[in-house]
């Protein structure tokens, strides 16, 4: 089994012939080297891009729960404001009390 080798040295085997035949580390072992380390650049850029996105979904979440309950807040506040005004209409303000009331403001 002939000695590993790195890139750029040169590499002699023995074939069945015993010829001896002479080269360099074969391109494509670079290229694999090169792919290897661009594959797991990528493998790490979209695993930090998951977790930004799984954070992101989760602030939105809480947002979109905090404008519920707001809203439903709101819905309440103004249910209470309806059924104030329309018992404000339905019992008239006799005329003695109306004009007591502004005698002394």
């Amino acid at each position: 089994m002939p000695p590993r080798c790195v890139r750029g040295e040169e590499r002699k085997e023995v074939t069945e012939e015993g010829t001896v035949a002479i080269d360099l580390v074969s391109e494509r072992a670079a290229e694999e080297a090169v792919v290897d380390k661009d594959t797991t650049e990528l493998h790490v850029m979209l695993l930090n891009f998951m977790k930004i996105q799984q954070t992101r979904e989760e602030r939105m979440e809480q947002d979109a729960q905090r404008h519920e309950q707001q809203w439903r807040a709101v819905q309440h506040q103004f249910s209470q404001l309806q059924e104030e005004v329309s018992q404000d209409q339905q019992e008239p303000v006799p005329q003695n009390q109306f004009q007591y009331q502004y005698q002394y403001l």
